[in-house]
C-alpha cells in the first residue's frame, strides 16, 4: 500500500498491487471496460456449474480473493461488484467468470484510484451519518441490501 500525507490529507493507493493482478490474469494487454460490471448485470445461482473445472474454479478464486484485498484496503468504490461476485466462489458458471475479467479489465485503468481522508471542520462530538439501500436487489432470494456508516469527530 502507498501513503502520502500533507498537513490536511493522508491518501492511501495500491496502485502496485492493482497492476500486479491485472497482469497476473493476463489482463494487462486487453481493452479495458468503462464499469467493473456490465451495466444491468445479474448473477444468479442459474448461472451456477454444479461441477466446475478445477483450473476455472482456482481461477475464479483467484481473482475474487485478489480483489477482496483491494477492496478492503483502498477501493471502497468497488465492493458492491465484488459482493456479487464472492457470492458464487463455490460453483462459478461462465457468466460469473466474465463478470470477474470483465472486473479485471476495469481494474487495468482505474488503478490510480485512491482514498483520501481530510481534515474536516467539524465540530467536536458531531455524529454524522450516510445510508443506503437496495429494496429486494438480490436475484436468487429477493432479499435487501442497506448499509450505512455513523462517524463521531472526537
Amino acid at each position: 500500500m502507498e501513503k502520502s500525507h500533507s498537513s490536511c490529507t493522508t491518501t492511501l493507493s495500491q496502485k502496485h498491487y492493482d497492476e500486479e493482478i491485472v497482469r497476473s490474469h493476463g489482463f494487462w494487454d486487453l481493452p479495458s471496460c468503462n464499469t467493473p460490471m456490465k451495466p444491468n448485470t445479474r448473477l444468479s445461482k442459474d448461472n451456477c456449474d454444479p461441477n466446475p473445472k478445477q483450473d476455472v474454479h482456482r481461477r475464479y478464486c483467484g481473482i475474487v480473493g485478489g480483489l477482496g484485498y483491494l477492496v478492503t484496503m483502498t477501493r471502497p468504490d468497488l465492493a458492491w461488484p465484488y459482493s456479487e461476485l464472492r457470492k458464487y466462489v463455490q460453483f462459478p458458471g461462465i457468466a460469473h467468470m466474465d463478470s470477474a475479467e470483465d472486473f479485471l479489465r476495469y481494474l487495468r485503468d482505474t488503478g490510480n484510484e485512491s482514498i483520501t481522508y481530510t481534515r474536516g471542520t467539524r465540530t467536536p462530538d458531531e455524529l454524522w451519518r450516510c445510508l443506503d439501500a437496495d429494496w429486494a436487489g438480490h436475484t436468487d432470494t429477493c432479499r435487501s441490501y442497506t448499509g450505512y456508516i455513523l462517524m463521531m469527530k472526537v
